[in-house]
């Protein structure tokens, strides 16, 4: 057994292991967990990205360091260790909701009717940004990579493709409760996804008119309103009925993925991130037994395992050391003067204190800090009774910052797979391309969290 299928190995004894557990509490199979979570981290120290391997190496020794030195023992390590468990499951499932649509054909149905949109600049960037607002909130970046097959041979406008991935996915981080981001900051502030996507949402429709306004504006300044046809033919034929009904359906049934969890969630109660990760392994295997397709979703169940479970090496580990900081961190001395430095901003100007937050984390991501370890800091030393916020409105906050944060650093998934589409740097397609737009949104995310706070 090689090093890739080991992790991946683990990762799905992990997911059983959190259900299972989930109902019967028991100790001896928290320990198994934090054992397996220990030997993941061991293990993808090996292949992890250098960068993220010493940075989370740092977090997580400077955790234990922290815990022992305050006297706590080896039953602590464990409880910081499974800090942030339930986001784990979070990012190694989600991408299975992903297995209906593709086998159905829904996606071939969406590139069809991009290309049906190839000479008018609008309506490329909507069909764009409008693909990863729809599907981005389930299928996380994994939906990024999806539309990039469906135009990489269309030879468009690298900026134009720039400004509207980022447009489009950057509205699924601020309310989307499949995105880890999203989880995390609602689980640290103890606050429910039903409270959230209700402020949330809506500002997510803001940020896409945001985006599609200054992509017009840019049009309009450079007196351009159809882009040029690259030797393509312009003659593309109109959508089929099949294609069209795709698209309706495709629509329905991610509504009825969003519904799913949150009628779960009032009728039993459970947590958020425990039904989002059962309706993640819930829907395939439904789509299974109602359209018989048992081999095609175990081929691509193999597939996942194979390559993305592989591929979250850097989350992983970001996602476990950034969760043992933020534990270690609470209750030290650092804590308490940061306690103190939120508290006092806010009390002399709310307004102020967003702007502040946004532009330390917009700081962190330029000097290349992974929104993770910000946010995490951040998040788990605030009081919003304190702050004088819902926690709704602070946890809408720090997902603009995390927003900003993944567009303007060079090392997040986001602005990696962003700049290596279009070939262009990190710093062209984060700050040159979309300076304005993190500009009025900053702006706009202040005043909209104040008014709601």
């Amino acid at each position: 057994m090689d090093l890739k299928t080991a992790k991946s190995n683990l990762m799905i004894t992990l997911c059983i292991l959190y259900i299972v557990n989930f109902y019967l509490h028991a100790d001896v199979l928290t320990i198994l967990t934090v054992l397996i979570i220990a030997v993941i981290f061991a293990l993808g120290l090996m292949t992890v990205r250098k960068f993220y391997g010493i940075l989370s190496l740092s977090m997580a020794g400077f955790s234990v360091w922290m815990t022992l030195r305050s006297g706590g023992g080896l039953f602590d390590v464990a409880e910081i260790t499974m800090s942030n468990f339930p986001l784990l499951m979070l990012i190694i499932v989600v991408p299975l909701l992903a297995i209906p649509f593709k086998e159905e054909g829904y996606f071939a149905s969406v590139q069809t009717l991009i290309r049906s949109w190839n000479t008018n600049a609008r309506r490329i960037f909507v069909s764009i940004a409008g693909f990863l607002f729809v599907f981005g909130p389930i299928l996380n970046i994994g939906a990024m990579r999806i539309v990039h097959e469906m135009i990489k041979d269309l030879a468009l406008n690298a900026r134009m493709i720039a400004r509207a991935y980022f447009t489009g996915m950057s509205t699924a981080f601020t309310w989307s409760p499949f995105f880890a981001s999203v989880a995390l900051v609602l689980f640290m502030l103890d606050t429910p996804v039903t409270g959230f996507i209700s402020i949330g949402l809506p500002f997510s429709v803001l940020q896409l008119a945001l985006g599609y306004g200054l992509f017009l504006l840019g049009l309009r300044v450079k007196g351009e309103t159809r882009r040029r046809n690259d030797g393509l033919a312009a003659d593309v034929p109109p959508l089929a009925p099949k294609d069209r009904n795709n698209l309706v359906i495709m629509l329905v049934l991610l509504i009825a993925v969003m519904a799913s969890i949150f009628v779960v969630e009032i009728m039993l109660g459970y947590p958020i991130m425990f039904v989002v990760v059962m309706v993640s392994i819930a829907f395939p295997i439904l789509w299974g037994a109602v359209r018989n397709r048992w081999r095609q979703l175990y081929d691509q169940f193999l597939a996942f395992k194979s390559t993305s479970m592989s591929a979250m090496d850097n989350e992983v580990l970001m996602f476990i050391s950034a969760g043992m900081f933020g534990a270690a961190l609470g209750g030290t001395s650092v804590s308490s003067g940061l306690q103190e430095l939120l508290i006092t901003l806010a009390s002399f100007s709310f307004i102020l204190f967003c702007l502040t937050v946004l532009a330390v984390m917009a700081a962190g991501g330029l000097i290349g800090i992974h929104p993770l370890v910000m946010v995490t800091v951040f998040v788990s030393q605030m009081n919003p009774d304190l702050l004088g916020a819902r926690p709704e409105a602070l946890a809408l906050l720090f997902m603009i910052g995390w927003v900003i944060m993944a567009i303007v650093s060079p090392i997040t998934p986001l602005n990696l797979i962003v700049s290596n589409s279009v070939n262009r740097s990190s710093f062209e397609t984060g700050i040159r391309y979309n300076g304005l737009y993190l500009i009025c949104l900053a702006v706009m995310g202040t005043v909209y969290v104040t008014l709601i706070r």
